[in-house]
């Protein structure tokens, strides 16, 4: 009896090393690890030390309350052994939104034509090209990615891998959670026989377990509304204005028209992350800010006599464009200019009344929220209009708001008529800027577009209307004479009237004395 119990005894303890070499050593109970084929062996062990990032990591060192934080990436020291007499193709695979790193050496033989140095003979030579790193697995299998290695005989490779988690669209929940890297056999090869397809083969997992801090994002998206895009669907939501009603409105499509033509201002405008710099972070929450320049031209033309203003306007004095900052920038007054006067000048025009500002400004607003936790948050759409005075360049700030609520479970895209302020009494160039602020905190902001009050499209008109006249392309016969003269000499044309005013008398005189004495001869 005690010979059996011994003998037991024995063969328990010969087993144990086997069932201990097939557990995951981390969280062994989570592991479901299957064996149907041959055999193979796969661990990791989780090293504390931080890895070199990757160029072009979006996971930032420093955490922030909105940026996904916490145990976002994790390094493994892993192993693949292969202990049958055949070789193997082992797949490694992992859940949507996890990426995978290597920083280990990579190198790839290149295949050129050139000098042979061991044969001595011209032809195709290999090179390695290393590189330090590359990324295994991007988006989990979404792709159908996945990266295999492949062992011969008997052979253990040794790999570093690193878990980039928590995805920007694919986030993980707060707290602890699971990732399982899967390895599975997919080929196997006798030596001098063909690959055989390995579709139901053994399969390990190695479960990390990582920590994640809450975290959002917000994007957000603003411009003049697009009807187009709004009556086939393309936006939702219960804070929508009725479209039907909304892109209907002629007004509407006038002031959109209106506000796109970009005659007046530079508008420059560039994204910046709002919290921290990272060299690349899609994950980072960025900002757009756009600011505006006015063309000094302009100020400059209603600052001139009317001879410099017809010189500026008169393109064929080749100085419709100037440099300025290693670029050449074109002015707008020269090409409205050449329109103006291929009209019928004869005709009262109303040229600058298209530029006129319109009442309401159409704004749409979209947001693309991320992240893994739900909130709701105030906010409020600002139209700012930058009264720019074209006479001394001095400009004035109104704003209007509206109000509004959003929330992560209902990503809202709203509409809104916002009634423009503006002053009818000056020759004001209004520059719209729209602003998008959540919890006083400005997301955006954009330059929708400049345009004339009723008393700056007058003056714009009477400038180009005296600019006709001076070059002596409209007015009388004997007006069009005189004012080409005068243009062409590059002087005012009162004073070429008033040369032929002082020229007239003794015309007269010569004419008359000489028709008196022809009279009296007659005589």
């Amino acid at each position: 009896m005690h010979r059996i119990l011994c003998l037991s005894i024995l063969i328990l303890f010969s087993l144990c090393p086997i069932v201990a070499s097939e557990e995951n050593t981390d969280i062994s109970d989570e592991n479901t690890n299957t064996r149907i084929g041959p055999e193979f062996s796969f661990d990791c062990n989780g090293d504390d030390a931080r890895p070199e990032h990757p160029i072009n990591q979006y996971i930032p060192y420093g955490e922030r309350p909105d940026l996904p934080s916490g145990d976002t990436h994790k390094h493994l020291e892993c192993q693949l052994y292969n202990p049958n007499d055949f070789n193997i193709t082992v797949s490694l695979s992992v859940p949507l939104g996890i990426d995978i790193w290597s920083p280990d050496q990579y190198c790839v033989d290149y295949y050129s034509y050139g000098w042979d140095s061991d044969t001595g003979m011209w032809g195709i030579i290999s090179e390695p090209i290393c590189n330090n790193g590359k990324w295994l697995i991007q988006n989990g299998n979404s792709l159908g990615e996945n990266y295999s290695y492949e062992l011969v005989k008997n052979e253990t490779i040794y790999s570093n891998l690193t878990i980039f988690a928590d995805s920007l669209y694919h986030p993980m929940q707060p707290g602890f959670q699971e990732i399982n890297l899967t390895t599975r056999i997919t080929k196997t090869q006798w030596l001098g026989d063909n690959e055989t397809l390995c579709q139901d083969c053994t399969t390990i997992n190695y479960t990390s377990t990582q920590f994640f801090n809450e975290w959002w994002n917000i994007d957000v998206y603003t411009d003049l509304t697009n009807c187009y895009l709004l009556n086939r669907g393309y936006y939702s939501g219960d804070m929508l204005v009725i479209f039907d009603d909304f892109c209907d409105d002629v007004g509407m499509a006038n002031a959109v028209e209106v506000l796109t033509q970009s005659d007046f201002i530079d508008v420059r405008c560039f994204q910046q992350q709002k919290y921290v710099y990272t060299e690349w972070n899609p994950n980072a929450q960025t900002t757009n800010e756009c600011d505006f320049e006015v063309d000094s031209r302009w100020q400059q033309l209603f600052n001139s006599s009317k001879l410099d203003q017809t010189k500026m306007l008169d393109s064929h004095d080749g100085d419709d464009y100037y440099y300025d900052g290693g670029y050449y920038h074109y002015w707008d007054g020269v090409h409205h200019y050449e329109e103006y006067i291929d009209r019928d000048t004869n005709e009262e025009i109303d040229y600058w009344g298209s530029r006129q500002c319109p009442e309401q400004i159409p704004i749409t607003v979209s947001f693309d929220i991320m992240g893994n936790i739900n909130f709701t948050k105030n906010g409020k759409i600002q139209l700012i209009s930058h009264q720019y005075s074209l006479n001394d360049g001095l400009t004035i700030h109104n704003i209007s708001n509206q109000t509004f609520e959003i929330s992560s479970n209902n990503t809202p895209n709203l509409a809104y008529n916002i009634p423009l302020s503006q002053s009818d009494e000056e020759n004001l160039l209004i520059i719209i800027e729209g602003k998008v602020i959540l919890e006083n905190e400005s997301y955006d902001e954009i330059i929708l577009g400049a345009c004339l009050t009723r008393f700056g499209a007058d003056s714009l008109n009477e400038i180009y209307e005296e600019a006709a006249l001076t070059m002596g392309i409209s007015g009388g016969p004997l007006q069009r004479i005189s004012n080409s003269i005068a243009y062409s000499i590059g002087v005012d044309s009162f004073v070429v009237v008033g040369f032929f005013s002082m020229c007239i008398p003794p015309i007269l005189y010569l004419v008359l004395t000489r028709m008196v004495k022809r009279i009296n001869g007659e005589f």
